[in-house]
């Protein structure tokens, strides 16, 4: 269904803050679904730390290991680098970020994923988008683009305060990230400086001029998110 809902996001210009909307909201049910069997193993465990029998802890910990090694044999059930990933190559960063961040933050309770090789590779994945994406908002010559990055960035710091913890997230490595499609991207900036330059009456004829027939490269695209999205999407946006 996430897959089916990106899609319709992608290829659906319009209604595009609902369809993210939704995403979030799917993705946020899927996480509880997924990393609540964890929560009340970590709950336990805090418990027996603050003064029971200390072979209960290590009883714990132990199952704590085994749970993130039986993870670490597993394929996820959403495959969320390649999600990523293509957001990235593609310039969909700013539909597909919302969502993972989404996901990610039902992780917060969770210990074993949130150590697991999968989960550590998806943060480090992120953690180097978001070092790349933060100097592309200082150096950008694309307003839309510019906003639309700062947007990610913030999702993304969100994140990695909330769930990952900043000590742990600035002792993440950083990755290689695959090339983007360039050429799209020359051809989406064009578009976007037309845009930013024409009338609000004159905009829906711009975009059906110089629009490319595949799927938009949405990141550098002029959109308009409501108040109280940017203020559901970023716990931080109220405080600027």
């Amino acid at each position: 269904k996430i897959m089916s809902l990106t899609d319709d996001a992608l290829s659906k210009g319009g209604g595009l803050e609902q369809r993210i909307a939704k995403l979030q909201l799917l993705a946020k049910f899927l996480g509880v679904l997924i990393f609540s069997p964890n929560w009340n193993l970590i709950g336990s465990r805090s418990q027996d730390l603050s003064g029971v029998g200390g072979d209960t802890n290590t009883a714990l910990a132990s199952a704590m290991d085994e749970a993130r090694m039986h993870m670490d044999c597993t394929v996820p059930i959403i495959p969320l680098k390649k999600f990523i990933e293509d957001g990235w190559k593609n310039l969909h960063l700013v539909v597909v970020i919302p969502w993972v961040v989404e996901f990610l933050h039902m992780a917060r309770w969770d210990k074993v994923s949130l150590n697991s090789a999968f989960y550590q590779d998806v943060f480090i994945l992120l953690r180097s988008i978001h070092k790349v994406m933060a100097h592309t908002v200082c150096n950008s010559s694309s307003s839309s683009y510019h906003t639309n990055m700062q947007l990610v960035v913030m999702q993304l710091e969100s994140l990695f305060a909330e769930v990952v913890g900043l000590d742990v997230a600035d002792r993440l490595p950083l990755m290689t990230l695959p090339p983007r499609i360039t050429d799209c991207f020359s051809h989406i900036t064009s578009l976007s400086s037309a845009l930013d330059a024409a009338s609000i009456s004159n905009t829906s004829t711009v975009v059906a001029s110089t629009a490319p027939t595949k799927l938009e490269a949405f990141d550098a695209l002029p959109l308009y998110f409501s108040k109280g999205f940017l203020f559901a999407s970023c716990s931080y946006m109220e405080e600027l």
